[in-house]
């Protein structure tokens, strides 16, 4: 049940991820540890990402604990004192040099400007979180360095890979729940996610086992 929930979300990551163009040996940046931040975490490993690194906000500290979990090399929570040039040198140490690919699941100005700044010449940015309707980006930056900016809205027949490669145990989407809530305490799921405290929310229509909250009572 949990992994049929989350094919959805995750079929918008092979998306970006192809968007993106990710290949073996990557390194590759993702802003935004939320639900899409992280299933993109996933889907760039399995494409073949060797060293990834991920930022948010540095008081979603239980978000960047799970993309701990979740294998990636390093990450960074974002201060109110940071600079941009802050960020680009701390992505630099944790990946070894510039970004190949980086996919911005934020939609922030700021993440999106620290994106053209940490990318190496000719890499490729995927623009994928939704923001303001218009933003200041350093495209001479961008130009003079051939970096391709490219963007990913849901996704386009792929959800037979993202199916295959939960089923095939190729990945874990697991943890990504964070809570479970039966259908009386619906208000109480809704108010757990509207505040950001969990990653996925999970509401079960039927009675759930008391001894193990995955499975199913008749």
């Amino acid at each position: 049940m949990e992994e049929g929930a989350l094919l959805e979300p995750l079929a918008v990551a092979v998306y970006a991820g192809r968007r993106a163009d990710i290949r073996l040996g990557h390194k590759v940046v993702i802003f935004g540890a939320g639900p899409i931040g992280l299933v993109c975490l996933i889907a760039a490993k399995a494409m073949g990402a060797t060293r990834t690194v991920i930022l948010d906000l540095e008081h979603a500290k239980h978000r960047l604990d799970v993309a701990k979990k979740l294998g990636v090399t390093g990450v960074i929570g974002i201060r109110k004192e940071d600079t941009e040039d802050d960020l680009v040198k701390r992505i630099h140490e944790i990946l070894g040099g510039p970004a190949d690919r980086v996919l911005e699941c934020s939609g922030s100005q700021p993440g999106m400007r620290v994106s053209i700044k940490s990318t190496r010449n000719a890499g490729r940015i995927c623009l994928v979180g939704l923001g303001n309707k218009d933003v200041q980006l350093p495209m001479v930056d961008a130009i003079s360095r051939e970096i391709e900016i490219t963007t990913a809205m849901r996704y386009n027949h792929d959800y037979p890979a993202a199916l295959e490669i939960v089923a095939s145990g190729y990945v874990d989407v697991k943890p990504l729940v964070s809570h479970h809530f039966d259908l009386q305490d619906v208000h109480e799921a809704f108010r757990v996610a509207s505040q950001g405290e969990g990653i996925k929310i999970m509401i079960h229509l039927v009675p759930r086992d008391t001894n193990n909250p995955t499975k199913f009572t008749n």
